[in-house]
């Protein structure tokens, strides 16, 4: 059920400022209304989810602070990341790092990015920072990944940049596969502000975003 309604949220069919009404939620799942409550509950420390004394739960509401605040977090501990993974990259790795390159080649014809790419795009950062070898900070990522996650939709929907995106993560694979920490730090930096900028340009121009 928390899965059902975190997706829900991230792929936009669950609008920000949207009230979460708990009889709704368990038509939708086909469940009753305690796990939902359970699932509220989580996706509120999550920070998907606001709940609001006497008035009930509401999907997060999308403003320009909170889409600063997260994506310079996740610029500083990613650069973190890719610093302690240049020195602990294994073969798997990098074994995995071929794999996503090769199924994102698949799209390249594709005049928008769907959700299977912006899937594998995502999996390169995970496997970067799951090399890094430290548990904490992968879980940390991990969490705002999930945030994070319908600002790429609104990216990947709004700012229609598929082609230099996909440049971009075949940039940022090869300079994983060569170690090339400096090179690697540069591409996630412009990557992850190139990003930020369209949410926020998309946010200024439409107040009222609907997917």
């Amino acid at each position: 059920v928390y899965e059902g309604i975190k997706q829900l949220i991230l792929s936009g069919k669950l609008r920000p400022g949207q009230k979460l009404a708990e009889r709704d939620l368990g038509e939708r799942l086909k469940v009753s209304r305690t796990p939902i409550r359970e699932a509220l509950g989580r996706l509120t420390q999550d920070g998907l989810v606001e709940s609001r004394p006497q008035r009930g739960h509401f999907v997060r509401e999308v403003d320009a602070k909170t889409v600063e605040d997260l994506y310079d977090l996740r610029e500083m501990l990613e650069k973190h990341a890719i610093r302690l993974a240049m020195r602990r990259l294994t073969e798997a790795d990098l074994a995995e790092l071929d794999r996503v390159s090769r199924q994102l080649r698949r799209f390249e014809d594709d005049s928008v990015q769907g959700e299977e790419e912006l899937r594998e795009g995502q999996r390169i950062h995970e496997i970067i920072a799951r090399a890094s070898r430290n548990d904490l900070l992968f879980e940390m990522l991990m969490r705002l990944y999930d945030r994070l996650q319908m600002f790429v939709w609104i990216d990947a929907f709004y700012a229609d940049e598929a082609p230099l995106t996909r440049r971009e993560h075949q940039a940022i694979i090869r300079a994983a596969r060569g170690r090339d920490e400096k090179r690697l730090l540069k591409l996630v930096e412009a990557h992850l502000r190139r990003s930020k900028n369209n949410v926020l340009r998309v946010l200024q121009a439409r107040p009222t975003l609907a997917f």
